[in-house]
């Protein structure tokens, strides 16, 4: 069964349909949501994008890495997450496992979207952040 994640609804209004999808491919292509997670929209959940400048990058500029290269890096984070909260669930520090798989998550969102799939992607990975503190 699919699991469903809420961001802002403002947040998800703004999305098109296109966004949201692309959002959760990154994610799911990274191994930091499972493929058949659902986005859904909250008005209980704050818009991350109201605090910072989380939703305001810099100007894109491309790079030019092949897409093999990219997949293999995004594949490697999922690994090395995917990993690391084992240790660190058995050392008891899961909020700091769960900190180092957003900000992988950032990472991901930042190299692979922009515009409102950025910000949608941003805000389920803070979900997913805060679900994974409370070890959901």
């Amino acid at each position: 069964m699919a699991k469903e994640i809420y961001i802002n609804e403002g947040l998800f209004e703004q999305a098109s349909a296109e966004d949201i999808a692309l959002a959760t491919k990154v994610l799911a292509s990274a191994k930091l949501i499972e493929d058949d997670w659902v986005v859904r929209p909250s008005s209980s959940v704050p818009n991350p994008c109201d605090s910072d400048y989380l939703c305001d990058p810099p100007p894109y500029i491309p790079f030019g890495f092949p897409g093999n290269v990219v997949d293999a890096i995004g594949k490697a984070a999922g690994d090395v997450t995917k990993a690391a909260g084992d240790v660190v669930d058995a050392l008891g520090v899961r909020g700091l496992a769960c900190d180092a798989v957003a900000v992988s998550a950032a990472g991901v969102c930042s190299a692979n979207t922009s515009g409102a799939a950025l910000a949608v992607c941003l805000a389920v990975a803070e979900e997913v952040r805060k679900e994974c503190r409370k070890g959901g």
